[in-house]
């Protein structure tokens, strides 16, 4: 098996680490490229993350009843959201059984000015539970593993929005209300910062326009039913 190590971003170390050329979209062999490389597997990535301190973490958790609320607030608060504020949404079922929305946050700029910046979100209607607080960003990212445990079966459906209209966060609440599995969720990532002041044609990736990732994700134990959300919610996600 090939193993390719990719250890910057720029076009040289690129090429040095796939042992090949980088052919980007638009060249004239990409579309044969493509098909050729979506057929690898990527079994592991190793990142060199920059030294960070402590970082504002944590997330507000409202009642699903609270969703389009709690939608309209996010939609208005990722758009002033610095670069060092990185925002999610989830629909999910809690432990104890509730449907719900949750707002999670990571502010890696001084803890002072994120205080400032978080206490919006907990602030702005009645929260059922709240855990912002500063942790080693090596906690935040490991804490995100819970979310998806070994063992379970998986079906994701995802889409790349400009923005959250009115009827996109219908769509997303009334989705949220339907799921057929405790352990299944829709979340919502905000992609803005720096990664969104790259050129389209710069790497692989080329939706580099802020935006909203939006993703169905059905998930389900060994044992229950192998239910989804049904078509009707897979395609009412709106297209930008």
């Amino acid at each position: 098996m090939h193993e390719s190590v990719l250890t910057a971003v720029d076009r040289k170390s690129c090429k040095a680490g796939l042992h090949g050329e980088l052919i980007l979209p638009g060249d004239e062999d990409y579309d044969s490229a493509r098909r050729v490389w979506n057929f690898g597997i990527v079994t592991a990535f190793e990142f060199q993350l920059h030294p960070i301190g402590p970082v504002l973490a944590g997330k507000v958790v409202y009642p699903l009843a609270k969703a389009r609320e709690v939608l309209r607030f996010y939609r208005d608060y990722t758009r002033s959201a610095p670069d060092e504020l990185t925002v999610y949404t989830f629909l999910i079922t809690t432990s104890a059984g509730l449907l719900a929305i949750s707002i999670s946050l990571c502010y890696c700029g001084p803890l002072d000015e994120g205080g400032r910046l978080v206490e919006q979100a907990r602030s702005f209607s009645v929260p059922v539970a709240e855990t912002i607080g500063p942790k080693t960003y090596f906690k935040v990212i490991t804490q995100a593993n819970a979310g998806a445990p070994d063992g379970r079966s998986y079906y994701q459906k995802a889409s790349t929005l400009a923005t959250l209209s009115d009827e996109v966060i219908d769509t997303i609440a009334a989705s949220g209300a339907a799921c057929t599995s405790p352990c299944s969720q829709v979340l919502i990532q905000h992609m803005h910062g720096v990664a969104s002041r790259v050129g389209p044609t710069e790497t692989a990736f080329a939706l580099r326009d802020e935006s909203y990732v939006v993703s169905i994700v059905a998930a389900w134990e060994d044992g229950q039913a192998e239910k989804r959300y049904d078509s009707d919610s897979q395609q009412g996600q709106a297209r930008p």
